[in-house]
């Protein structure tokens, strides 16, 4: 039987945890690929082209996570997933978290869809990975809606939705006015990597 493979923006020996993408600290990845197109201000631009990146097997990506988490200095709460649009892989992302969430860490996805029509959607790699989503961040990114102090998001139409007992409201609130919203940049010998939240150009 062929192996799920799930295709990121980014190499996998790129794994270190932040502060930026979520409560707590969090290892991230970015998904290559998005047809949405949700608005002209993307803040990863170059990960939306489906067919650039980084393709991997599913076993490869659980090896890399479980390696980075254990590499840590610091307990790692969880993991994030951004794009690209993460929905377009939904399947190959569920068999991701689904083991990381069974044991203890808590999972984050971003979507420039809303979850009213996530759930619309007859598509059971959708419903796979809803089912493992602690916190939910949907809707497009706006720039005109912009504003500095929302929790792990950019714009306030955007919403950062609890779809599991893991947290609540109030923790998040708690754990947001703890880390406040910042970025980091990573060099490398021939590229840089930003984590976090950057304002928008004007």
């Amino acid at each position: 039987m062929t192996e799920t493979h799930l295709r990121l923006g980014h190499p996998l020996q790129h794994l270190e945890p932040s502060l930026h993408n979520g409560p707590g600290w969090r290892v991230a990845l970015w998904t290559q690929g998005c047809r949405h197109r949700c608005t002209r201000h993307c803040l990863n631009p170059h990960y939306l082209n489906p067919k650039a990146g980084h393709n991997y097997p599913v076993s490869a990506v659980l090896s890399a996570l479980r390696q980075s988490i254990q590499a840590a200095a610091r307990p790692v709460e969880g993991l994030s997933i951004l794009g690209g649009e993460p929905f377009e892989q939904a399947a190959a992302l569920a068999e991701v978290l689904a083991p990381l969430q069974a044991e203890g860490l808590s999972t984050m996805v971003y979507s420039g869809h809303t979850h009213d029509w996530l759930l619309q959607q007859a598509d059971p790699g959708i419903a796979a990975l809803l089912a493992v989503t602690d916190l939910l961040v949907d809707g497009p990114f706006l720039p005109e809606a912009y504003a500095e102090n929302l929790a792990w998001r950019g714009s306030s139409n955007q919403r950062l939705l609890c779809l599991s007992p893991r947290y609540t409201p109030a923790a998040l609130a708690e754990a947001h006015a703890r880390q406040g919203k910042a970025f980091s940049i990573r060099l490398g010998p021939s590229s840089y990597a930003i984590a976090g939240f950057q304002r928008p150009e004007s």
